[in-house]
């Protein structure tokens, strides 16, 4: 625990500014009237370490600062963003919190720190109107949490009481477990966010329905509010998923940066369970606007109190949610008040839900909380020895049971481990190669060919994964398990990774065989593409067309023939995917065009061919628009059109034309023959149907047009009919 507390606080202090590293080391210098020597960023770290140096400092505080020491000194894990430290301590009778947080900082015994950037530190105050995502973060300096002081305590709003049956714990496997089964998830497949760093619809299903995140835990007193989605914030708030990546992946492997302790993970755990915002335990029955903020401050006194409580003794979770309706908002009745908020006899039954889904949901499985009187009328909680170790208090932890050989594996290549002979060091790395199938009281895994290979990608060997799996087991595994491990090692380290090379690609396979007799050595990737191993000297022969970077979007590089079908493909600018996108849908003639282009042209059976692969009509307006730079030719539409299903109908029409358009239009308009027509065939040419052609003359006749002012054209015309 020591340098999970101590090594923030000295990175912290690192990048604090020269100026501002001075402005602690004057202050201190003039308390402790120490003589000032050597480094200044050493200097401070020694006055504050020492029992004797830090009594004077202590002495010389008033009640204010003593009292804020004295709170914060119940967090020493959790660094508190700025808003959420002056509502703490105001809570808890700090007068002028701002001005004795900023003192505490001059002081160096309690630390501040920027919560995306590592850019130095140049000063304490923070400037009024900033986002709550750009407040800094600041937490008690180690040497007052290791060191033994004397500090005052706030007054204790909790009655102690007796337990009449037993305490209930949980085992404390549910997170690490969840949060293992993330880490996978994400290394699989990032989980990607908006530039505003909400996660997409998508993503999110992904963590709130998959079927293990999304599970009720094993041991439940109540259900929790979307499970997988808590998961993502206490990874979040461990580190290893980047909170500045749109595409988050874990940063390293679970086993390097978890400690090897189940009671250590779990204070992690406990951090983020306290300060998350993106998760409340209400979830859709949750107040809108700041409640989520408003309620860090309520997880933490409804903790802190139960410090102030004899160890033996429990409180009613009915008596906590009392103090916080007589102590913090938004239960005392200020701050923003929406939706149930607003009265106070709402406001004091969304305390009690809020409060039985924060102790016994989350905290009680990360055991920090144990219950007693569950199906009584009186449900009482107290912290456990790890909730204690949590909130400062100097505990000795009991130690855990090790059950070693705990491990079963099956020939159907499943994994079963029981949860209390699990441990991280286990976990960590079972998730590397195996992946999770159940989590119950048994969890159990299954190695496959793609989970092998992701272990191998993580650094893991054939061997180790054997040897774990055997020393885990007691047993020798099963034999079938043991030769399909190594035949899908084998199948990868079939594979050849060149860390140079140049593909050439030849316009003919008769060009590449050429060069090959020539003295260019190289691999055949096809007929007309050859793989050489490095650059130096392989040009020298070679009369090099074009050189593409296959980083960018694919550049215009055919053009289409007039007659539509056909395609004149561009070699300077054509790369290696081109020619397996056309002939998905089309077909490369024998011969080249005058300028020596190869030719591709695009047939029915072609179309058939594309059709069958799934490549509809969007695909074609978005292929064309790519590779020719114009929207795809009639004549291919119209096969694309014949394939997916094209009816065409032809009928007996007689044609007029008249002299003009003028005429035309005039015939079109008046109402004794406007009817009369089929529709309009270009500027002077009107269809009319054979049926209607004798009332045409007649209404002709009334106008005193001649029929002989036309020419009648017979004409059989095809009219589109799509299915």
């Amino acid at each position: 625990m020591t340098e999970l507390i101590s090594d923030p606080y000295r990175r912290a202090l690192a990048i604090y500014s020269e100026e501002l590293l001075e402005l602690v080391a004057t202050r201190l210098s003039k308390l402790t009237r120490a003589k000032r020597t050597g480094e200044t960023l050493d200097y401070v770290l020694k006055q504050l370490s020492g029992d004797k140096p830090l009594a004077k400092i202590i002495a010389k505080l008033d009640s204010p600062h003593l009292l804020a020491l004295s709170i914060l000194r119940r967090s020493p894990m959790v660094p508190w963003r700025w808003d959420h430290a002056l509502r703490i301590l105001e809570a808890s009778g700090v007068v002028s919190a701002y001005t004795v947080l900023q003192e505490l900082l001059e002081l160096g015994l309690v630390y501040m720190r920027r919560t995306s950037t590592d850019d130095p530190l140049v000063r304490f105050d923070v400037v009024t109107g900033v986002s709550p995502e750009g407040l800094p973060l600041v937490a008690i300096a180690a040497p007052l949490v290791e060191l033994p002081l004397e500090l005052p305590e706030p007054g204790c709003p909790l009655t102690p009481r007796e337990a009449h049956g037993a305490w209930r714990h949980a085992d404390g496997w549910e997170w690490p477990m969840r949060l293992a089964i993330l880490w996978q998830l994400a290394w699989l497949a990032p989980i990607k966010r908006t530039q505003q760093k909400v996660l997409f619809k998508r993503d999110r299903d992904r963590l709130v329905l998959h079927p293990l995140l999304a599970s009720d835990t094993l041991d439940a007193l109540v259900k929790i509010h979307e499970p997988g989605f808590l998961t993502y914030q206490l990874a979040m708030n461990q580190g290893w998923l980047d909170p500045q990546s749109d595409e988050q992946s874990p940063t390293a492997p679970l086993r390097q940066v978890w400690p090897s302790s189940l009671d250590d993970v779990l204070l992690q755990c406990g951090r983020g369970l306290v300060t998350t915002e993106g998760w409340n335990e209400l979830g859709g029955e949750a107040p809108v606007g700041t409640f989520g903020s408003d309620v860090i401050a309520s997880r933490f006194f409804a903790l802190f109190w139960l410090t102030l409580i004899p160890e033996n003794y429990g409180a009613t979770i009915e008596e906590i949610a009392q103090g916080l309706e007589r102590t913090l908002p938004p239960w005392n009745g200020e701050g923003e008040l929406t939706g149930p908020l607003r009265q106070p006899k709402d406001r004091s039954q969304l305390c009690l839900k809020w409060l039985n889904g924060f102790l016994l949901g989350p905290a009680y499985q990360a055991g920090l909380i144990e219950v007693a009187g569950v199906d009584t009328d009186e449900t009482l909680v107290r912290l456990t020895h790890l909730g204690r170790k949590f909130l400062g208090l100097q505990v000795d932890l009991p130690e855990r049971m090790t059950y070693p050989q705990s491990l079963l594996v099956q020939p159907n290549h499943q994994i079963i481990v029981y949860r209390q002979a699990l441990s991280i060091d286990l976990l960590v790395q079972i998730v590397l190669f195996a992946e999770p199938r159940s989590a119950g009281a048994a969890l159990t895994f299954e190695i496959t060919s793609a989970s092998v290979y992701h272990g191998l990608e993580a650094g893991m060997q054939p061997e180790q994964i054997i040897d774990l799996l055997n020393q885990q087991s007691g047993r020798p595994i099963p034999s079938g398990v043991e030769e399909s491990i190594r035949t899908w090692s084998q199948k990868r380290e079939r594979l050849s990774i060149y860390q140079d090379v140049s593909l050439f690609e030849f316009e003919r396979p008769e060009d590449m065989k050429e060069a090959m007799e020539r003295g260019l050595v190289g691999q055949p990737v096809t007929d007309r593409i050859l793989l050489v191993e490095g650059q130096e000297g392989t040009f020298k022969n070679l009369r090099i067309t074009a050189s593409r970077d296959y980083r960018l979007e694919p550049q215009p590089c055919v053009d289409c023939l007039p007659n539509g079908i056909s395609l004149a493909v561009d070699l300077e600018k054509s790369d290696l995917m081109l020619e397996s996108e056309l002939k998905r849908f089309s077909d490369p003639l024998p011969y080249t065009d005058k300028n020596g282009r190869r030719l591709f042209q695009v047939t029915r059976d072609s179309v058939e061919r594309a059709y069958d692969l799934g490549l509809r009509a969007d695909f074609f307006d978005q292929w064309f628009k790519q590779r020719t730079g114009n929207e795809p030719p009639e004549s291919v539409r119209l096969l694309v059109r014949a394939v997916a299903g094209l009816r065409l109908q032809a009928k007996s029409v007689i044609v007029l034309v008249a002299d003009s358009p003028l005429v035309a239009d005039g015939l079109m308009q008046h109402p004794l023959t406007s009817e009369l027509f089929a529709e309009r065939l270009g500027p002077s040419a009107l269809a009319v149907d054979v049926e209607t052609l004798p009332q045409l003359k007649a209404a002709l006749g009334e106008l005193g047009i001649s029929l002989d002012m036309l020419s009648q054209v017979i004409d059989l015309r095809a009219g589109d009919d799509t299915a």
